[in-house]
């Protein structure tokens, strides 16, 4: 069977299940069936379909496995309908696993109140472990080959198991880093998935057929019972390029870890993670139209403002910030490119549209603004992006969203608590993302960097030990190299020797004093930026 890498929104953040002690309204982020007790064996009522909100009102009868439905809207705006009208049925429930918690009925991200940068006396965390499967929880009367799908998820389960009883007991604030670190994605993309793919592949192949628009093919309620089996352990089917696959569901995975009391900046950080979709980019392009990117990208600076720009959160958040507002205005993907070469290197029109929409939609916030600058400088440019324009924005979204407390709080911290541990890294030639700087402390006690930045060829790196002078400078002893493809003949350019490294006036960098390039005449600006930029 063709195997496929695909981008995941996010890493392995398997956390809490947020409680329904009370009324609340709850967004469906997959299709899910709708049940009239609280079992997969219960008859089926309908299909909730991703997008749909639900509610539980006072939160009686719903369990961190099944949310009893009831009232339910099908399109935002429609308002809520009693589910016992809508199916007459006294009850109607659905999947915890397929649903996150919303603030309201319009799908509005589920707030957080007070600091968000601290756990309130943190006591641990508990887990729920997946239970076995038992022969008679997968038959299916050959839809399946029963015996190998069970060997499969005996090892799944117990390979699942063994992940998530590490968190048993941990601090809570340490449990949340870590699961949010993605320390072990690895268990969640292994051969273990592969193995419970392949003893269903028949299966896969009959459901990728009702995947296709206008299909009329449909599932026997045998294939439904041993998809509700798979969901019910953490697997979902996928499908790329026509292929199907199986999935971990990280959504799930996430509600299998509970904090106790909950870590509030990781509450709403899973929060918002779950309102977006799990895979974001395949086949060599983008799933998702660039104004829903854009959108996603508006509500992590919304998220962003809500922590310290030093903490864990803010870094973790700042990397799917940067996922979504890149794309939008810079994507070279293949399949879908902001400037296509079919096109002449200009955005079309209707890429301009979407961007714009998202500034009307959005007014207000750091992300329209900077798109706003973007369209005015495309637009003057006959819908192309000027080299120099792309370095100057890229420059502006990497150093958005910083809280200016942060910069004045960093006044007091000693300059070499500012230069251990990690940093952008940068030279203005470079188009592409950013590079990495660590600053790691020595066998002797000293500081050394280790920096390099890399775009199609084009490179430079710097490798030394870092001697602080004061609270504005420091030296590198050691090379450096730059390659930049229209410089000095496309040819590495090495230096060596001391470097000093200065921050002046507000900025949020040091930059390298010897700026002269040896092989060619030109000006270069290396810079290496404050940390949680």
């Amino acid at each position: 069977m063709k195997r496929f890498w695909i981008a995941l929104c996010g890493v392995l953040g398997m956390a809490l299940y947020v409680g329904t002690a009370h009324a609340a309204f709850w967004q469906v982020v997959r299709d899910t069936p709708i049940r009239e007790d609280a079992s997969t064996d219960a008859k089926r009522l309908d299909t909730a379909r991703k997008g749909w909100i639900v509610n539980d009102m006072t939160g009686s009868g719903s369990s961190p496995q099944w949310i009893k439905v009831v009232e339910v809207q099908k399109h935002i705006g429609d308002g809520m309908a009693y589910a016992h009208l809508v199916y007459r049925t006294p009850d109607a429930y659905i999947s915890a696993a397929d649903v996150v918690q919303v603030e309201d009925e319009n799908g509005t991200p589920l707030k957080t109140t007070g600091n968000t940068s601290d756990a309130t006396a943190a006591q641990g965390v508990r887990v729920e472990l997946m239970p076995a499967p038992k022969a008679e929880d997968i038959a299916s009367n050959g839809a399946v080959d029963e015996a190998a799908l069970k060997t499969a998820l005996d090892v799944w389960v117990q390979n699942c198991n063994t992940v998530l009883s590490k968190y048993e007991g941990m601090e809570s604030n340490k449990a949340a880093i870590e699961v949010l670190a993605g320390t072990d994605y690895a268990t969640f993309t292994s051969k273990d998935i592969h193995a419970v793919e392949d003893s269903v592949i028949q299966l896969l192949d009959r459901w990728a057929k009702t995947q296709y628009v206008d299909s009329q093919a449909s599932l026997s309620t045998d294939d439904q019972k041993i998809f509700d089996v798979l969901a019910s352990y953490c697997l979902i089917p996928g499908i790329v390029e026509g292929s199907p696959f199986l999935m971990a569901d990280l959504i799930t995975l996430r509600k299998k870890v509970i904090f106790d009391p909950p870590v509030a900046a990781y509450t709403a950080y899973v929060n918002l993670l779950d309102t977006q979709p799990q895979i974001v980019f395949s086949d060599g392009g983008c799933r998702h139209s660039v104004k829903e990117m854009g959108t996603w990208a508006t509500q992590w600076e919304q998220y962003l403002k809500t922590v310290p720009a030093d903490s864990f959160y803010f870094i973790e958040g700042k990397k799917r910030y940067l996922e979504f507002a890149t794309y939008i205005l810079f994507s070279d993907l293949p399949n879908t490119p902001a400037f296509p070469d079919y096109n002449n290197g200009k955005m079309e029109n209707e890429w301009l549209e979407e961007l714009e929409s998202v500034t009307l939609e959005n007014p207000g916030t750091e992300t329209a603004a900077i798109i706003a600058e973007f369209l005015k400088k495309v637009k003057a440019n006959g819908n192309k992006l000027a080299p120099l324009d792309k370095k100057v924005l890229l420059t502006k979204l990497n150093v958005l969203l910083v809280p200016q407390t942060t910069a004045s709080a960093t006044k007091s911290i000693p300059m070499e608590e500012k230069l251990l541990g990690k940093h952008m890294f940068s030279l203005q030639w470079i188009e592409g993302p950013m590079g990495e700087a660590v600053v790691s402390r020595t066998a002797t006690g000293g500081l050394r960097i280790a920096a390099r930045q890399e775009h199609k060829g084009d490179f430079v790196t710097l490798n030394g030990d870092v001697r602080i002078l004061d609270d504005k400078n420091f030296v590198v002893t050691g090379v450096l190299v730059t390659r930049v493809s229209h410089i000095a003949g496309g040819k590495p350019c090495p230096r060596s020797g001391e470097f000093t490294f200065r921050v002046t006036k507000n900025r949020k960098y040091w930059r390298l004093q010897q700026m002269d390039n040896s092989c060619d005449p030109v000006v270069d600006y290396v810079d290496v930026y404050f940390k949680g930029l």
